[in-house]
């Protein structure tokens, strides 16, 4: 546990990279997760619960890769692509199957200090849009996220 814990704080302050915590809604990167971001690329890892029916739970669980194109305005463009466990839900004879699915997005990441000076520059917001597929089924998908950098 004391290596695991080493490597997660000394890996990064040598890469000059960024860890990063994060909660939200994201179809992508999950309810809640974890980005190691290294200059523009990041891999992110996240967890998400879903409620088909009343009595119907299942976990999905989800990986991404992200790259950050240069900065407009201290705005950062983003594109998203992953995978997830259980991305898409559908209807089998009145039985919900989960598959996996392809998510690819486009978003803008952002700092609330822009308006609010007084706000860590260690916030960040996420918003994208675009597509969930699974090859015979393709759906709109979104994220809505605040990120947290505990190593930067």
């Amino acid at each position: 546990m004391k290596t695991l814990l080493f490597l997660l704080i000394f890996i990064p302050s040598i890469l000059n990279a960024q860890l990063n915590i994060y909660v939200g809604d994201s179809e992508l990167k999950g309810l809640v997760g974890m980005e190691a971001q290294i200059h523009n690329f990041s891999i992110s890892g996240g967890w998400r619960p879903n409620k088909v029916f009343p009595d119907y739970y299942f976990n999905s669980y989800s990986g991404s890769l992200n790259y950050y194109l240069p900065p407009i305005n201290e705005y950062y463009f983003y594109l998203s692509g992953g995978i997830t466990s259980k991305g898409i839900t559908h209807m089998e004879f009145y039985t919900p199957v989960p598959e996996p699915s392809f998510i690819a997005l486009i978003g803008l990441r952002g700092w609330p200090n822009m308006y609010a000076p007084k706000v860590s520059k260690r916030w960040k917001y996420d918003a994208g849009i675009g597509i969930n597929t699974t090859g015979s089924i393709t759906m709109f998908s979104f994220e809505v996220l605040i990120n947290f950098t505990i190593i930067k």
